[in-house]
């Protein structure tokens, strides 16, 4: 119904910001009607299995996040405990713990954060995130429990596709990443293809401004063999509807899907119902701080309880 009585294909007459309010609000009082929990809502609007994503936790924040020396956006860590509190457990330990390995190395203002939680410290290259995280986790003792993942938001990065290519060729064979995001400007396709088509097995390569959470784009990238995973961000599309129709497509083309928070958020937990909901290979929520991304964590601890 949003869709029709605003009739235009970005929403330019009431705004996505409104619809997606209005959709969300709608898919709320849905499950209320119906006595579920709203994750189980989603699930049989979506018509997919539920289940708990991986946690892609960002835990480091550099490029438009962040006013250091980075060029990427976000350095990911990936708890591997097996369930979702165990991960989160985990997750905020080594959060906690890389603050002391911050100060140690640079300093005081060493874990100002960035825009979505992650630590902004001034590094001396794109590296040297994994090289601290990596060099704790094995200190920890856990080193087995993580894999890493990172948002580049190459749009943003002024550096050539092979300059960019050779430092992720050089980042997945020190630190075999799991995840890479937005690798190359949102318009090179050719780039996107040819890194997929030496790295589909080893890497997910998720498309986030190449896709915009939208059905035809997704189409668009799979005709071109751009990708394998997608980001799926309601408020890109604006309506809960239009989001499942992105996911729907996704894993027609047997993608995997990462549901994503936005930097600019706000307390509401309705992304973590909806990621666990459409049964999400991961979830981007940001680093365990702040208020607006603990709900999502805190959300996450309760639909596991519900599960139970």
């Amino acid at each position: 119904m949003l869709i029709e009585l605003d009739g235009t294909p970005n929403k330019s007459v009431f705004g996505a910001n409104s619809t997606l309010a209005v959709s969300i609000a709608a898919a709320r009082a849905a499950a209320k009607i119906k006595n579920v929990p709203l994750w189980r809502y989603i699930e049989g609007i979506s018509k997919r299995t539920s289940k708990a994503p991986d946690l892609y936790m960002n835990v480091i924040n550099g490029g438009l996040h962040a006013g250091n020396s980075l060029d990427f956006q976000e350095y990911i860590i990936i708890p591997k405990a097996g369930t979702i509190t165990k991960n989160i457990e985990l997750g905020v330990r080594v959060y906690s713990e890389l603050a002391k390995e911050l100060l140690n190395n640079f300093g005081k203002g060493a874990t100002l954060v960035g825009d979505e939680g992650g630590y902004a410290s001034n590094f001396e290259n794109n590296s040297q995130p994994f090289e601290i995280i990596s060099a704790l986790l094995n200190r920890l003792g856990i080193s087995d429990k993580f894999s890493f993942g990172l948002d580049a938001a190459a749009s943003n990065i002024k550096k050539t596709a092979d300059d960019l290519r050779q430092e992720y060729e050089s980042l997945l064979a020190k630190y075999n990443l799991e995840y890479l995001e937005d690798p190359f400007d949102e318009n090179d396709f050719d780039s996107f293809a040819r890194f997929l088509a030496d790295h589909d097995s080893k890497c997910l390569i998720a498309g986030d401004d190449l896709t915009v959470t939208n059905a035809q784009k997704i189409s668009d990238a799979y005709g071109k063999k751009a990708v394998n995973a997608v980001i799926i961000k309601p408020n890109q599309i604006g309506t809960i509807t239009e989001a499942l129709y992105a996911v729907a497509k996704a894993q027609e083309f047997d993608w995997k899907v990462v549901v994503s928070h936005r930097s600019g958020e706000t307390n509401d937990d309705f992304i973590a119902d909806f990621a666990y909901g459409v049964g999400a290979d991961g979830f981007k929520l940001g680093a365990p701080a702040r208020g607006e991304r603990v709900a999502k964590y805190n959300r996450l601890i309760a639909i596991e309880k519900e599960t139970d």
